[in-house]
């Protein structure tokens, strides 16, 4: 939705012997400023589900596809 804040998250490769499509997932922990503590997620295909806040942040599992969490505005 026009004016939202996002944060989009991916890994890549580390080095040259990996493939660089299918990188090593990695967990991760993303301070958010948001209102809710429910965000919206959606992945590269459009697939929409809910990731919680805690503390402050989330915690996310990356992939080399793109996920999409939405802050508000």
């Amino acid at each position: 939705k026009s004016g939202e804040k996002k944060v989009v998250g991916w890994t890549i490769s580390p080095s040259e012997k990996d493939k660089p499509y299918n990188p090593t997932p990695r967990k991760t922990h993303v301070p958010v400023q948001a209102k809710s503590k429910t965000l919206p997620l959606c992945d590269i295909y459009g697939k929409k589900s809910t990731i919680t806040s805690t503390g402050g942040s989330v915690n996310l599992d990356l992939t080399g596809a793109p996920q999409y969490l939405t802050l508000g505005k």
